[in-house]
């Protein structure tokens, strides 16, 4: 059964109908089309992958990697943006926290950094580029099982996300408020959101000390070509 959302406004004033609530499953890739390409630009290698890592410590950390010179300094709590690798053996360091890893290619992953360890967290290579759709992200590090819904509680995207798992769809382009439930009690609210389609979006949530945070970030920011002209 789908679910479909009232409508919403964009700042040009067309109505956004909808955020159509698919089925995960796998998305056919036709002859080298690649959906993470696709979907990062050709900075991305169809024989690479992409790394980010996410800060869930209330301090801010230098990220010491075998891949670039200079440490990869990164505030408390947030999550770097993704940066492009060819596949292959890598190693990265925190305080004291050390982690020897694999990038397969056509692999977007995320390395959560603890006080206690790293988390690898990859996602589902069965969401794919969709031009219509807006791929959405869910990385629940609390203890609990989480949901995210609309703010008020009434539409839901995902029903349950375990601790420490990294879950994905994809929904129609729309404007949108959302928040992380656990059960029926708000334990975070996200800002307004665009999600928009041929992209996509990650809203992480975490806890310290039984404080919660998290945050929301586009995976990409595209740039529009209109009359052979860039525009933000």
């Amino acid at each position: 059964m789908k679910l479909k959302l009232a409508g919403y406004q964009n700042k040009a004033g067309l109505l956004i109908i909808g955020l159509v609530m698919g089925c995960f499953g796998a998305s056919n890739l036709s002859g080298a089309d690649d959906p993470l390409q696709a979907l990062y630009g050709t900075d991305y290698s169809v024989n690479g992958g992409l790394l980010r890592v996410l800060n869930s410590s209330p301090e801010s950390i230098p990220v010491v990697t075998n891949f670039q010179a200079e440490p990869w300094p990164l505030a408390s709590q947030s999550l770097s943006s993704y940066k492009p690798l060819q596949e292959g053996t890598y190693m990265i360091s925190a305080a004291t926290q050390k982690l020897t890893f694999e990038l397969p290619a056509r692999t977007a992953k995320t390395l959560v950094y603890t006080t206690s360890g790293w988390l690898e967290l990859t996602v589902n290579q069965g969401i794919a580029l969709d031009p219509g759709k807006c791929v959405v992200h869910f990385i629940n590090l609390t203890t609990q099982p989480l949901s995210l819904k609309t703010s008020d509680g009434d539409i839901t995207v995902f029903q349950s996300a375990a601790p420490n798992t990294l879950v994905s769809r994809k929904v129609n382009e729309v404007r949108i408020v959302l928040a992380a439930f656990n059960g029926d009690k708000k334990v975070w609210d996200y800002p307004v959101m665009y999600l928009q389609r041929s992209n996509s979006i990650t809203y992480w949530v975490g806890e310290h000390e039984s404080s919660i945070w998290g945050g929301v970030i586009p995976d990409v920011v595209r740039k529009v070509i209109k009359n052979n002209k860039v525009h933000d």
